[in-house]
């Protein structure tokens, strides 16, 4: 079984199951709440507070494995969409790191990508490359080394999110924003004819479910309902999915409908991705996304 970890801004939380063909078998779900100012936008703000939390889930959940996926998720990470040739991985990863030679202190990152399409019209593959620093990898690698946690691998959350999204089959239409909601960031990632186009990540500035943030939320949701009219796909936003946020059942997903002509709801259950009872996929969209081989 695979223990799948995401440190989130508000919780630690985990996902142990298996992936196996078409499912997802999630077994054991945890969410420990994290104390304010722990982490920020990502970052490991007091580790020693973060290794206690991290020993008592541990040691109250023994059947968890100390090999773990990680899953991290920061402003600080760079992605680029990028249209490839069809090289071996050490020349494909060359031809990578030529799109990323501007960046400031760019020696001191770490590259990586995963495959979106592996077959364009062009001719070529359309990849998601990521660049991340290398101080900002190792604060999570020697935690975890310092509690004997070994890394099967690191993923990052746009990944997981991409990836489970692919088990929904299409199930969620055409054209469609996914919005999940980390206590006061939400990262809005458009999808495209069913393919992974943008995201963009907010921080909320309004109270948590106030009126403030209504508005809010409206102002975010309606700029990216604009953006892709601006560019032109020919395929209109028809959902917004939120995951993470409140249940089916609140009023501001009707509310938030009528306010942007488009259907906003939580997050669907999917079929092919069974958890235990009680928990829901949407609200822990990395970690289960990470599962996947």
């Amino acid at each position: 079984m695979t223990t799948s970890l995401f440190i989130s801004n508000e919780s630690v939380k985990i996902a142990a199951g298996e992936h196996s063909g078409k499912k997802i078998k999630v077994k054991t779900i945890i969410n420990e709440q994290l104390d304010e100012g722990i982490m920020i936008n990502g970052v490991i703000m007091d580790a020693p507070r973060l290794k206690t939390v991290l020993e008592s889930v541990w040691k109250k959940n023994k059947s968890l494995s100390k090999k773990v996926n990680l899953t991290i998720d920061s402003s600080s990470l760079i992605t680029k969409i990028l249209e490839v040739p069809l090289l071996n991985e050490s020349k494909l990863m060359t031809y990578i790191s030529q799109n990323f030679q501007d960046i400031e202190n760019y020696e001191n990152m770490l590259l990586d990508y995963m495959v979106l399409e592996p077959h364009t019209e062009s001719g070529g593959a359309s990849v998601l490359a990521v660049l991340a620093e290398k101080d900002f990898i190792s604060e999570y690698t020697e935690l975890l080394s310092s509690l004997g946690i070994k890394i099967n691998k690191i993923d990052i959350s746009l990944s997981c999110l991409i990836r489970i999204i692919s088990f929904t089959k299409g199930k969620l239409g055409n054209t469609y924003i996914a919005a999940v909601f980390d206590k006061n960031i939400v990262v809005l990632v458009l999808f495209v004819n069913g393919k992974f186009r943008f995201s963009r990540r907010i921080r909320i500035v309004s109270e948590i479910n106030s009126e403030e943030m209504f508005d809010e939320l409206v102002k975010i949701l309606s700029n990216m309902i604009q953006f892709n009219k601006s560019e032109k796909t020919n395929s209109d936003i028809t959902d917004i999915y939120m995951c993470g946020f409140l249940s089916q059942e609140n009023q501001i997903y009707k509310q938030l409908s009528d306010s942007l002509d488009v259907k906003v709801s939580a997050f669907p259950r999917i079929g092919n991705v069974l958890m235990p009872e009680g928990f829901h996929e949407g609200d822990f969209m990395y970690p289960a996304g990470n599962l996947i081989k």
